[in-house]
């Protein structure tokens, strides 16, 4: 069902200070930078290895990024597995008596995605998504 881990998301308070880290010290390049209004917060994205990282900078609150920056704190959001088609992954992890939020897929940065209940993943915060270039036949 799972093809691969998509992404990894991070939310800081400083993205500048983010993005000196990961682009001057881990070496990695970061190919989008943008304010994704959906969410209420400043993007970035770098790539290691077909795995993106996501920076996420909330400046809205009534997000889900602010609320957890105020929370818990800067450090680990998300993590995003990528399926071939989000329905049929909805239904399979129905199947297995998953509650997976909402009766329709979200918009992510490029792909569509649906979160799991994190009281039964132990707590972590997941996403399935499909990217949205493959679903247009663009990819």
């Amino acid at each position: 069902m799972i093809n691969r881990v998509h992404h990894i998301a991070f939310v800081v308070r400083d993205l500048e200070r983010a993005i000196h880290l990961y682009q001057d010290v881990f070496k990695l390049n970061c190919f989008k930078r943008f304010y994704f209004e959906e969410r209420g917060a400043e993007i970035a994205l770098f790539q290691i290895e077909g795995l993106i990282l996501e920076l996420i900078c909330p400046q809205e609150k009534g997000h889900k990024p602010y609320e957890h920056l105020e929370k818990y704190g800067e450090g680990f959001f998300h993590i995003a597995y990528e399926v071939d088609d989000l329905e049929l992954g909805r239904k399979t992890l129905e199947m297995y008596g998953m509650d997976v939020k909402g009766l329709n897929p979200s918009t992510g940065v490029d792909w569509q995605l649906l979160w799991l209940n994190s009281n039964q993943t132990m707590g972590t915060k997941i996403q399935i998504v499909e990217e949205k270039l493959k679903e247009e036949g663009k990819k």
